[in-house]
């Protein structure tokens, strides 16, 4: 059993944030404004001092009463949300009292009715202090929240007079490229994170381990590097921070690494082993998989890797390697000895990232 993979903690140090993460929504509040990309519009442009002033706004906001900043998040936001993460998380960020709040708002939409939604928020942790600030609460009727549903991944939400509209990520459509799919390969589906990219993930049936597998037909919203004197196959994301290996059969490129830093901070790049294509109703589905790696195990979730008896709580699926220098990936230099298609390279990288 492997706890890069299904661990219920991805490191320690990331619980400060992970207590408040429970939401979701694919929207950013920066400054007190809401900026929604399309195809059509460019890219927010931020003048230092204007972010200088915007850390001067809101200042008379109660951070400690959650009904207060969740009806200024929802006063902030466009009249219609687009939720890019697959588990539905809508993520925000705004300025206030001198400091740096990040959040995000959740539908639980895999958990028969859909009567709230979970909202947190919280400053983001740093190695130079030790304070935990932040707050979490569900809304629902009794909270003064309409939720209506107009379709399946379309939701409409009433709260003080306020309306919006959260559209969810319909992935239902997305297929796999075949030219994509390894050998021994079942598909879980389509996993976007909060980073932008998106991962086709896969499981190995005989090598027992998934894999995120980068959707390189989609916007890429990075630009992959050498990664130091690594193997000319291993790349770095310039923004992300991402690793990935270029695989030769099948052609494709793989994620292999995170930056352990990003993942401590519970940022935008920690990774995507908790954004995971919940909507997919294809060929395996996360509960299926560990079947096959751990049939005692797999009782203990639901389908979707959600643990049973412990509510907000799931598994973890990371086969990757959390990591802070290029030598971190010298055991996967060794995998490339194998050819990328044989049992023994597949079973090297599960090894590799197990540590």
């Amino acid at each position: 059993m492997r706890n890069t993979i299904w661990s219920r903690t991805v490191l320690q140090a990331s619980l400060i944030a992970k207590k408040y993460a429970h939401l979701i929504l694919a929207f950013t509040i920066s400054l007190g404004a809401a900026f929604l990309a399309t195809s059509s519009q460019a890219a927010p442009f931020e003048a230092h001092h204007k972010h200088i002033e915007g850390m001067d706004q809101n200042e008379d906001l109660d951070l400690e009463d959650p009904a207060a900043v969740f009806e200024y998040v929802l006063k902030s936001s466009a009249p219609e949300i687009h939720v890019g993460p697959t588990e539905n998380y809508a993520y925000f960020k705004f300025y206030s009292q001198g400091l740096e709040w990040q959040g995000n708002m959740r539908l639980e939409v895999n958990h028969g009715a859909v009567d709230k939604v979970h909202f947190a928020y919280f400053v983001v942790p740093a190695p130079w202090h030790e304070q935990e600030l932040g707050e979490y609460r569900t809304f629902d009727a009794d909270a003064g929240l309409t939720i209506t549903q107009n379709g399946r991944f379309d939701y409409a939400i009433s709260y003080k007079g306020i309306e919006r509209r959260l559209l969810l990520n319909d992935i239902t459509r997305i297929e796999l490229p075949g030219a994509l799919r390894g050998k021994d390969e079942l598909y879980l589906g389509q996993a976007h994170d909060e980073s932008g990219l998106r991962f086709y993930l896969m499981f190995d049936t005989q090598a027992l381990d998934f894999a995120y597998i980068l959707d390189e037909q989609a916007p890429l919203r990075d630009r992959l590097i050498p990664f130091y004197d690594a193997d000319p196959k291993i790349q770095v994301g310039m923004r992300s921070g991402f690793v990935f290996l270029r695989e030769d059969e099948p052609k494709r490129t793989r994620l292999i690494g995170v930056y352990e830093d990003n993942t401590l901070r519970n940022n935008y790049f920690d990774g995507p082993f908790d954004q995971l294509p919940d909507a997919w109703d294809g060929e395996i589905t996360v509960r299926g998989a560990f079947m096959m790696i751990d049939s005692e195990f797999a009782q203990e979730i639901d389908r979707y890797g959600n643990y049973i008896k412990e509510e907000g709580s799931r598994v973890v699926v990371a086969p990757y390697i959390s990591y802070w220098d290029v030598r971190d990936f010298d055991p996967v230099a060794e995998c490339l000895k194998h050819p990328s298609d044989s049992i023994e390279y597949r079973t090297c990288l599960s090894n590799a990232f197990a540590g």
